[in-house]
């Protein structure tokens, strides 16, 4: 079979088969999409001469341009075999599923954009944020369970500290936001009436934050609040019930007496020669005072014999 071009013909019968029907062809534009293999707002052309900080630029750059063409053009990338994790089990709403494979690979590509944002940032602290992105609705959170081989820790109350002071400091210390989740195991009911999936789960800490920096401060600092030593524990303990005595006014501190100086009076004991006591005060006067009686008893012995007869 041989194709015959005929001039005489229109653009759409120019190609024919001997004797056959015409062969209509499409016709091929530079403008398609199936033959852009490059990204808008990415240079096709790039200096020999960058140093190691503009190679990165240009990495997170190519990326977020990646990003967002997949995420608008809802290109999503679900047919290429990569990247693909166990997928959990389907949830239906009404005979309806609610989250399909196309809103957790979306969700998946929302929060490495975030990522990438952040990152460039870390690059080029004048990087404008997009507008789509200045105020994200994709937080980073984290979740830390409270140990069930410590019951007698009273976990929540270390969190939250007296009149959620400690709970505060946190958030501020780190700029993330702490919260208590899951079910109280000794009351058997919620701790927080907010809806969420984590209302069933048991007891642990939700750590929220906007950048992931944030978020390992928090969770560091939850930690070791949690998992610290025995010691460590009964002193943050300590410190906490003596800032709710302040609070409710039943705190007394306790007194410290001061030991006055001492001074050289230049006193020396007749008796014994010390400088701590006076003469008067000597533990040795008494057995002085016997030793000086002594010697005049054979002389009252004389006097007693002489002066005996008369009291006869």
């Amino acid at each position: 079979m041989e194709l015959v071009e005929d001039n005489t013909t229109t653009y759409k019968d120019r190609f024919t088969h001997p004797g056959g029907p015409p062969i209509h062809t499409k016709r091929v534009s530079r403008w398609d999409k199936k033959l852009q293999d490059i990204l808008p707002n990415i240079p096709s052309h790039i200096p020999p001469d960058l140093d190691e900080k503009y190679w990165d630029a240009l990495a997170v750059r190519i990326r977020y341009e990646e990003l967002q063409y997949a995420i608008g053009a809802h290109r999503l990338g679900l047919d290429t075999g990569r990247d693909r994790s166990p997928s959990p089990p389907k949830q239906y709403d009404q005979n309806q599923q609610v989250i399909t494979r196309e809103m957790r690979r979306d969700e998946k590509l929302k929060t490495e954009r975030l990522y990438v944002v952040d990152r460039a940032i870390e690059i080029y602290p004048e990087f404008r944020i997009p507008a789509e992105l200045a105020k994200p609705s994709g937080k980073r959170h984290r979740k830390v369970f409270f140990p069930k081989d410590k019951p007698d820790t009273n976990f929540i109350g270390l969190i939250i500290g007296p009149r959620g002071n400690n709970q505060k400091e946190l958030e501020k210390q780190t700029g993330a936001r702490i919260c208590i989740r899951g079910k109280d195991p000794k009351k058997m009911g919620k701790l927080s009436n907010l809806p969420g999936d984590d209302e069933n789960e048991e007891s642990h800490v939700l750590i929220t934050a906007d950048t992931q920096e944030s978020l390992d401060m928090a969770y560091d600092k939850i930690m070791n609040l949690i998992y610290g030593s025995s010691n460590a524990i009964n002193l943050i303990k300590q410190t906490q019930l003596r800032a709710l005595a302040k609070y409710n006014g039943t705190f007394r501190e306790d007194k410290v007496y001061e030991v006055e100086e001492a001074y050289d009076s230049g006193v020396k004991c007749a008796i014994c020669g010390e400088l701590s006591h006076a003469t008067i005060d000597c533990p040795l006067k008494n057995k002085k005072d016997n030793d000086l009686f002594k010697k005049y008893d054979p002389i009252f012995d004389q006097f007693y014999e002489r002066v005996k007869p008369y009291f006869v």
